[in-house]
């Protein structure tokens, strides 16, 4: 982990409420790390996963939701960004085999187009799962296709893709799943899964880097922290509610 500054190239929304920057770096990130966001005036950092990487260009998509973003929103371009990172840990793509099934909830689909990138660059047959509550709030979409993804769009309200819930899309499972979304859908993801399964935990983060304690949550060895110990865990190993 290193602190280093980037350059803000673009920063701009992609629906009404999730915004894309593009900051160049140079990073050496394995898909599904993060990294902590330095924000003028405010005292702790932001964590945030990193949807791609492309030579020393990295992405992030996030959504305003308080202070944090919507100052991160109002950033230029060509402004200097600190970053730490990469943190924590990120998805085990030996456990791929030849048909990984990615599922993605809403921004939860966000650390799953570097993945892509990754396995498809590996020859990998890539399924994509893609839920959201409506069409207005869909993102990503296109990238996943012109990777080469076969992509399957399900909405709750039925006005994208198909009706109902991302989950509705397992009867096929491929070789192995790598899912990020609500805790909610997670845990339904696992339960259904019969093949290998990672899932990606989006949490609020104290330090970011394993000091604090924060963002621990419970496994079958004990409480784990999602900054350092994560934030992908095998999704067998997580003590969900009942």
């Amino acid at each position: 982990m290193e602190e280093k500054t980037g350059v803000i190239l673009n920063n701009h929304a992609i629906t009404q409420d999730i915004w894309q920057m593009q900051i160049q770096v140079q990073m050496d990130l394995v898909p599904g790390q993060f990294v902590n966001v330095e924000i003028p005036s405010l005292f702790l950092r932001r964590p945030f996963s990193v949807s791609n990487v492309q030579a020393d260009v990295i992405t992030l998509v996030y959504r305003l939701v308080g202070k944090g973003t919507n100052a991160m929103a109002q950033m230029s371009s060509c402004a200097d960004l600190n970053l730490l990172g990469p943190c924590g840990n990120g998805f085990d793509l030996n456990l791929a085999g030849q048909h990984p099934v990615l599922i993605g909830g809403g921004l939860g689909l966000a650390p799953l187009q570097y993945l892509a990138r990754a396995l498809l660059w590996q020859k990998k047959q890539v399924t994509v799962l893609a839920g959201f509550q409506s069409e207005k709030d869909a993102i990503l979409l296109e990238q996943f296709t012109n990777m080469g993804c076969d992509v399957r769009v399900y909405t709750q309200d039925g006005s994208l893709g198909n009706k109902g819930l991302v989950t509705d899309g397992m009867q096929e499972q491929g070789s192995s799943i790598y899912a990020c979304g609500p805790m909610g859908m997670l845990q339904g993801v696992v339960r259904k899964a019969e093949v290998p399964v990672q899932v990606s935990l989006e949490a609020r983060m104290g330090c970011g880097f394993g000091a604090c304690m924060g963002c621990a949550i419970m496994t079958k060895a004990g409480p784990k922290r999602i900054c350092h110990d994560g934030p992908v865990f095998d999704g067998k190993e997580l003590l969900w509610r009942a």
